[in-house]
């Protein structure tokens, strides 16, 4: 059996889910990708650019994870 696991892709919510599992079971908060992200996401895409996609990613897991974000009430 042969799955494909495309990040962040419409109607795919596996990498999204595996990636807040992972962080979850690490002791940190999930994080909730905005709209705006498809845009940055797309750009790193076509860009081919996979240390600027790590890097946002890096960065929207931080800011979720300071004292006083968004998402402090969903860990």
């Amino acid at each position: 059996m042969d799955v494909r696991i495309h990040p962040f892709e419409d109607a795919n919510g596996r990498t999204r889910v595996l990636m807040n599992m992972v962080l979850k079971r690490r002791g940190w908060r999930p994080v909730v990708l905005e709209e705006t992200f498809r845009q940055v996401y797309n750009e790193q895409i076509i860009n081919n650019d996979i240390v600027l996609f790590a890097q946002e990613i890096t960065r929207l897991v931080n800011n979720e994870n300071e004292p006083g974000s968004s998402n402090m009430n969903l860990a």
